[in-house]
């Protein structure tokens, strides 16, 4: 019997889940010719159009994602199903075109200009906090020259909105976007008063279950933000802090949960990031360590422990063995970026090509 495209996508993702290195990547490929039959009828349904993006972000293939999402615009669409696609347009674009260079962040910006003027007209207002907020699609705003351009929305938007326990998060993924978007400009104190924002934002309500969490956030933030100062006191300061607030989150609520050892799991990754950056490995190793024991499935969290432990042993057996479970994290089946700073003197190393799926030279 045929199975159809969700079947398919489940068996993938319960393959994955059990063993990303043994999952059968053929299974995505009997999945976009399913796909690719369905789409030639029309109208699509939603169904089929989220099954689509589930396949397409499995295979890597964000171009893919636009194309499709575009063409399905040109439908009539409920007012979130339209949100969502325009939101994904927006996002893939980003993550395809930030390091193009500038008329290629133009371009995202120009559509992300569209989607802010769509939603204006049909959103409530504080659903641009969401509109807005996303990290990876600011940075376009700053390649394009017109970061002061968002920092302006982001004033208006911020200045019109009602503080709502509902909107609280959305507020808080706004103001960390922004204090990236300011440190970013080298607007740095600016950047430290979003933080402190951010913390103020936590004291709204000491009840809130998100606070702590938050925090860790606010110190991420701030790790970043001194180590463009090339601060790297402060770095080690604040990263501390963040070790032990999240050791008291672990004490005081064990990550019974997969949703708490998710939440758990992505902030020991926030917080050693900053520290990897500042190349303060002996403080980043046992946060990516952390997040790996709480099952965190980020290609990226694997191969920064592995510079990190390369930089501070050049442990081979380790290294490889950490190299080799990033790669099938990643999409394509190989490490995106791997030849790090760190790993420069290994950049032709059969071995460490090996490990991370790459051809060998």
């Amino acid at each position: 019997m045929r199975l159809s495209l969700a079947e398919i996508l489940d068996e993938h993702r319960r393959q994955f889940e059990a063993d990303p290195s043994t999952a059968d990547r053929s299974l995505l490929e009997s999945a976009k010719r399913t796909l690719r039959t369905q789409l030639r009828r029309s109208p699509w349904t939603s169904q089929l159009v989220h099954g689509g993006y589930d396949l397409y972000f499995r295979l890597g293939d964000k171009q893919a994602i636009v194309d499709m999402l575009s063409r399905y615009l040109m439908q009539p669409l409920q007012v979130e199903e339209e949100a969502w696609a325009r939101w994904e347009v927006v996002d893939n674009l980003a993550m395809l075109n930030r390091s193009e260079g500038t008329e290629s962040c133009r371009m995202v910006v120009g559509k992300h200009k569209e989607f802010l003027a769509w939603s204006r007209r049909h959103l409530p207002h504080d659903r641009l906090l969401w509109v807005m907020g996303d990290g990876t699609q600011a940075i376009c705003w700053i390649v394009a020259g017109q970061g002061e351009e968002w920092l302006q929305v982001f004033e208006e938007v911020v200045a019109d909105i009602t503080p709502t326990e509902v909107n609280r998060y959305d507020r808080f993924l706004y103001l960390r976007t922004a204090g990236g978007v300011l440190s970013e400009m080298g607007r740095r104190n600016e950047a430290l008063r979003v933080a402190q924002r951010i913390r103020d934002l936590c004291r709204e309500d000491t009840r809130w279950e998100r606070a702590p969490a938050m925090e860790v956030e606010s110190f991420a933030l701030e790790m970043k933000i001194h180590r463009k100062r090339q601060d790297v006191a402060e770095v080690r300061r604040i990263g501390l802090e963040a070790t032990a607030l999240l050791e008291d989150m672990e004490r005081d609520a064990p990550a019974t949960s997969q949703t708490q050892r998710q939440r758990m799991r992505t902030l020991y990754h926030n917080a050693a990031a900053p520290l990897y950056f500042a190349q303060q490995y002996d403080l980043a190793v046992p946060l990516f360590r952390r997040a790996i024991e709480l099952g965190i499935r980020e290609e990226w969290t694997f191969l920064w422990l592995a510079a990190s432990l390369w930089a501070m042993t050049g442990d081979r057996v380790q290294v490889l063995a950490l190299l080799e479970r990033a790669a099938p994290l990643n999409c394509g089946g190989n490490l995106r970026r791997w030849v790090l700073p760190e790993f420069a003197d290994v950049a032709t190393d059969p071995d460490f090509l090996k490990a991370a799926g790459k051809p060998q030279q």
